[in-house]
């Protein structure tokens, strides 16, 4: 999370948090919607911690603002735990469509 990035690639995660989050997506199988409703829950803390130093580098580039050379201990720890909570979130959404998939008829 320390280097810049394209901002598309953040646009599947707040399109899942816009579109899997309204009525016409919940799963009747209680298992299924929990393990759904704690990824959604796990993505948006990521995202919402994401942007409390996110910012525009230009060229359509984002970044949180830290470079390869600093040892500013408050960006280290920041880029640790964003790099935790997008982990927690990828677990968090095998969960839900390995468990969804193994209830779901294909």
């Amino acid at each position: 999370m320390g280097a810049p990035f394209r901002h598309e690639i953040m646009n599947p995660l707040y399109d899942a948090l816009t579109s899997w989050n309204n009525v016409d997506n919940i799963f009747q199988t209680k298992g299924i919607e929990k393990r759904k409703n704690e990824f959604l829950d796990k993505l948006r803390e990521f995202t919402h911690r994401f942007s409390d130093k996110s910012g525009e580098e230009g060229g359509g580039f984002i970044s949180i603002g830290m470079k390869d050379y600093e040892d500013r201990v408050d960006m280290i720890k920041y880029r640790d735990t964003l790099n935790r909570l997008g982990t927690e979130a990828y677990e968090k959404y095998n969960e839900f469509y390995n468990f969804a998939h193994r209830k779901l008829p294909v």
